[in-house]
């Protein structure tokens, strides 16, 4: 696996969590302004999203392809020796990979801000829901409270 295909594995998987972090953001709109045909709107899009989520759960795809990266490299490098190889050929691989290597760090770090954000998103989702669920249940039980109990209606009849 080359750098290039690191990349473009980081790409997509760039590209899907900013759509989960769109739709974290609109679901929460939706729950805000009580809003269930927008929510269904969202949870469907998230299961729509979910086979791609799966096919790109590859940590160790890039894990792997790094490894091989510099697995390949030392065997260039190793066989033929620094200075068959040529100090400058090999001074000029080491800058590239170097560069490539950064672009690595930079879509890695893109990928934690935006996976961090998405957290923090559904865990404020997530109590919207529980004090919305505590809210009903309050008013159900308040509710209740006034309702005449049992089957007789009229004092003194059956």
């Amino acid at each position: 696996m080359s750098y290039n295909v690191i990349l473009e594995v980081l790409g997509e998987q760039l590209r899907i969590c900013n759509r989960l972090l769109d739709i974290s953001r609109r679901e929460q709109e939706f729950l805000l302004k009580g809003d269930i045909e927008g929510l269904e709107h969202v949870v469907s899009e998230f299961n729509s999203l979910m086979p791609e989520i799966q096919r790109l759960v590859a940590g160790e795809a890039l894990q792997d392809g790094i490894q091989q990266e510099g697995a390949a490299f030392q065997a260039e490098v190793g066989e033929a020796g620094i200075e068959e190889a040529g100090a400058d050929a090999v001074l000029e691989e080491v800058s590239t990979r170097e560069i490539e290597s950064q672009k690595i760090a930079d879509a890695l770090a893109d990928l934690r801000q935006i996976i961090d954000e998405i957290a923090r998103i559904n865990r404020a989702n997530s109590f919207l829901i529980k004090d919305s669920n505590d809210f009903l249940i309050f008013l159900h039980n308040l509710m209740s409270q006034g309702e005449p109990g049992g089957i007789y209606r009229n004092p003194g009849h059956i």
